[in-house]
């Protein structure tokens, strides 16, 4: 197998080529994923990603991906991943458009071959219910007056862009300590869990958010958490169609369609790869 790191704006992943004879089962990956995620004493990443069933037509590139985030769990999508083996097929087969299946469908996938853009149509953002998540008896820090008995009371969203996303204009929760994003993850209102962001808008054209990744942690960016994010401002505040979304690691364009799909752009970096037991 060829292994690879790649980041977009600095939400890393270690991509894994795989042949047809690859045969580990699910429970390889997933503990494989918990291992090299790991900064601290392994290669260090938000996940690992797998690269399988690839297969090259006239006019473009297909392929299966699957998603293992840090801590195991498998991913129904990614567009930081969808972007980043866009740009790694491209490279390999010289196609500008690659297709791409994932557990929660096919997205399409091109390349500007002059300014090596990468965009992904993720999908329609399902706009689901409003809704108010209550942590208690947490410890929220020394400084913000709080009792380690009272309760935070997040107001937000609930959508779905084929992953789910709890998004928050709610000032409460950007500084909160990680304890208090993970509690929110895995509130008993999200059975399956869920990623947040918080959102804060600059203009009608611009918005700055901070992400927590089910599964994950904080994390530099994130493509679907930009796309609901960038969605909601939309809906709720009518910004612009075109939106520029700053992550800690960056930035990335979202444009949200008539039938409320989003397109996400924005460049990628290779980091490095082994092939045969040599690093490049």
């Amino acid at each position: 197998m060829k292994v690879i790191k790649m980041h977009g704006q600095g939400n890393d992943y270690i991509f894994f080529d795989i042949d047809s004879e690859a045969s580990f089962d699910d429970e390889h990956w997933k503990n494989l994923s918990i291992k090299l995620s790991n900064r601290k004493n392994s290669i260090g990443a938000d996940g690992i990603v797998l690269i399988q069933n690839q297969k090259l037509e006239k006019k473009r590139a297909i392929c299966c991906i699957r998603i293992f985030n840090a801590d195991g769990t498998e991913a129904e999508t990614c567009g930081t991943a969808l972007r980043c083996v866009t740009y790694y097929l491209y490279k390999k087969f010289r196609k500008k458009l690659i297709v791409i299946q994932t557990i929660s469908g096919e997205k399409d996938c091109q390349i500007n071959r002059i300014n090596k853009s990468i965009t992904v149509n993720m999908g329609k953002v399902i706009f689901e219910k409003e809704q108010s998540v209550t942590l208690s008896s947490l410890s929220f820090g020394t400084n913000d007056g709080r009792d380690d008995n009272d309760e935070l009371t997040i107001h937000g969203y609930c959508l779905n862009i084929g992953n789910p996303h709890f998004v928050t204009f709610d000032k409460e929760l950007e500084n909160k300590p990680a304890e208090i994003w993970q509690k929110t993850e895995n509130h008993a209102l999200f059975p399956q869990k869920t990623n947040v962001e918080y959102v804060q808008i600059l203009n009608q054209k611009t918005i700055r958010i901070k992400i927590w990744e089910r599964g994950s942690g904080f994390t530099l960016a994130c493509g679907s958490g930009a796309c609901a994010s960038a969605f909601l401002a939309h809906k709720i505040f009518d910004l612009k169609k075109k939106i520029k979304v700053f992550v800690p690691g960056g930035h990335i364009f979202v444009t949200i369609l008539d039938d409320d799909s989003c397109l996400l752009s924005g460049q990628v970096s290779f980091i490095g790869e082994i092939t045969n037991g040599k690093y490049r």
